[in-house]
């Protein structure tokens, strides 16, 4: 498209709605994120969807943003969400609407990992199947809902900054590197990568110019309390408690996970420094307490503190005419090969996996043992990193990457499938042509994308278990999320 072909870029009145529908499994689940099974003990607090359609010229042109408190958006949820909205919302196509998640590790698995997993978890629980039918239908909901409520509206869009999430990759002397590491050891040498402390906010507004919703994209996944056995939202229930407490009840909060492949809320450095602050803020008690649910109280405090601080320069600029603009785009990408020492690595955990298995199999562990189940999941884990290297040395395969990117005025979402690590974001944001670029990982069913360095060091979240596409692979989604932008934009 030319440069100076404007006739796509009309501006034209907006129309915005919005839902939220509640994704809470209704009984007993397994629960997601970690290599033993988790059967869930109870609700701590609800799961929920919300949903943002945007459009204008009565509905020729828009989107609809998606966001669910969940692990990721698997290929079989998004598959039962396309079919539902088809039948829902016809005028809608699939490739129009945004979906992703906020990688909590507290909501129900989506993904069997093993044939028989349905019938040896135990009756009344809620299979990843099941899950995955509701959560597809609840999310198709979501988004007609949105739909079907637009009305005229301003939007306004603003940047800030709320201390969230740390690089979660410690390295050593001797050239490795640890997720979460220990930092006290004596070959500790740095922390690999860099943070970003900052939050991309966009703000919708009623016809009256009274706030209705909000996006807040933050560079981290939402796991304060991943390993316990209750299902929960982890720090955005509390987030959007604090915002409807400061901005009503009927607030609409869409959080979106930025790139953070190698970010988390976990502390590295200075926990003990945290720990007596938390207590001195009165959200510890003088004595014990539970440091991660303090922990899931101050990053809410600390979101909101910006979203006041954002706010009120943001609303000087509330505009009712903006561009809009869709673009989906699909790229097959090699997937990644081993290396001989990848090889060795790969089969010799395998074969250990097993071992420990067959061991405890004779033991007559019960099948939803802990230890057995993370036994069981190693062994297919590193089964299938063996398998998809000897699909990509045949040549058999190659991975699509969906990649939408979204423009809302001077504003820009761009998401793709994977656990994104934050160099690749701050690529595709450095030359962005958007004035503000919302990176959105996780719109879908992927694997850790890690840079260079990180493979360097090696480790969970860089080995090749833990990765589909390697570092160059992250080049070319860098690429093509700037080539989409900037047909977006006319750049």
């Amino acid at each position: 498209m030319r440069r100076n072909d404007l006739r796509w870029m009309k501006m034209e009145k907006i129309a915005i709605g919005w839902s939220s529908v509640d994704i809470t499994p209704k009984k007993r689940c397994t629960l997601c994120g970690q290599f033993p099974t988790r059967i869930s003990t109870g609700v701590h607090d609800p799961l929920t969807a919300s949903a943002l359609a945007i459009s204008s010229g009565r509905g020729r042109s828009g989107s609809i943003i998606i966001s669910a408190d969940a692990l990721w958006i698997s290929d079989r949820v998004r598959t039962i969400f396309d079919r539902e909205l088809a039948r829902r919302l016809p005028e809608v196509p699939a490739g129009r609407v945004l979906v992703s998640a906020t990688h909590t590790h507290t909501a129900p698995t989506q993904v069997c990992w093993f044939s028989d997993e349905s019938d040896w978890i135990g009756g009344g629980i809620m299979t990843p199947d099941q899950y995955s039918a509701f959560l597809g239908r609840r999310l198709a909901e979501a988004a007609a809902n949105a739909w079907r409520a637009r009305r005229p509206g301003f939007v306004a869009w603003g940047y800030g900054y709320a201390v969230v999430g740390h690089n979660r990759r410690a390295c050593y002397r001797d050239g490795s590197a640890v997720m979460y590491g220990p930092t006290a050891a004596p070959m500790f040498s740095h922390i690999e990568g860099h943070e970003n402390h900052g939050i991309d906010l966009l703000f919708t507004f009623g016809e009256d110019r009274r706030l209705t919703g909000m996006v807040v994209n933050v560079c981290c996944p939402s796991q304060c309390t991943e390993g316990e056995s209750f299902v929960s939202a982890d720090f955005w229930h509390e987030t959007r408690e604090e915002l409807r407490r400061r901005y009503g009840p009927e607030l609409h909060v869409l959080p979106q996970c930025g790139a953070a492949g190698d970010q988390s809320p976990h502390l590295l450095l200075d926990r003990r420094a945290e720990e007596r602050m938390l207590r001195l803020k009165g959200l510890l008690p003088e004595q014990g307490g539970d440091f991660s649910m303090a922990q899931r109280r101050e990053i809410a405090l600390r979101i909101s503190a910006a979203v006041n601080d954002v706010l009120p320069a943001a609303m000087k600029d509330m505009r009712e005419r903006v561009v809009l603009g869709h673009e989906r785009t699909v790229v097959r990408i090699p997937l990644r090969r081993m290396s001989p020492a990848d090889e060795d690595f790969c089969r010799t955990r395998a074969a250990l996996a097993e071992e420990r298995v067959n061991a405890l199999l004779r033991e007559k562990r019960p099948q939803t043992d802990p230890e057995l189940t993370s036994w069981r999941r190693q062994m297919a884990y590193f089964r299938d990193a063996l398998e998809r290297n000897r699909q990509a040395a045949d040549g058999e395969a190659a991975l699509p990457v969906e990649i939408h990117a979204v423009r809302v005025g001077d504003a820009a979402f761009c998401s793709n499938r994977f656990e994104f690590c934050l160099d690749f974001g701050e690529r595709i944001r450095a030359r962005s042509p958007a004035l503000q670029t919302f990176v959105v990982q996780l719109a879908g069913e992927g694997g850790y994308l890690a840079p260079a360095r990180a493979e360097e060091g090696g480790g969970y979240g860089a080995w090749y278990p833990s990765t589909l596409l390697g570092s160059d692979g992250g080049d070319v989604v860098v690429e093509e999320s700037l080539k989409a932008l900037g047909r977006l934009f006319g750049s």
